[in-house]
């Protein structure tokens, strides 16, 4: 009988009724070293314009970016993931930046190591 390895959920999270930036932020502090894969869902709630989300790593190299998903008046509701390397001890942020405001939005994260 072989043993299924499934992912293992280190973090998630949500920001509702946003209107704004977020800053880059810490989402996880990375204990050991290996494979991650952060998803993540943004929906306009109101309002016309752009959310992107950013993911922020480190692996053996050095700092590392990405751009996770963006969501547009057209396509309102967007998810999308990102899989990294991250060495130990180090940390995964996120920022999401917002263009031509006002708008709302929600945006929700989960992080699984692989």
């Amino acid at each position: 009988m072989s043993c299924v390895n499934l992912p293992l959920i280190v973090a998630k999270g949500s920001y509702l009724n946003q209107s704004g930036d977020i800053a880059k932020t810490t989402i996880y502090n990375v204990v050991n070293e290996g494979l991650y894969r952060i998803s993540g869902s943004v929906r306009q709630t109101s309002g016309n314009g752009t959310v992107i989300s950013t993911a922020y790593w480190t692996d053996e190299v050095g700092p590392e970016s990405a751009a996770m998903l963006q969501s547009q008046s057209v396509a309102p509701s967007v998810s999308g993931s990102v899989t990294i390397f991250c060495v130990a001890s180090s940390k995964i942020e996120l920022s999401i930046a917002v263009g031509f405001p006002p708008l709302e939005y929600n945006f929700r994260y989960i992080i699984e190591a692989l």
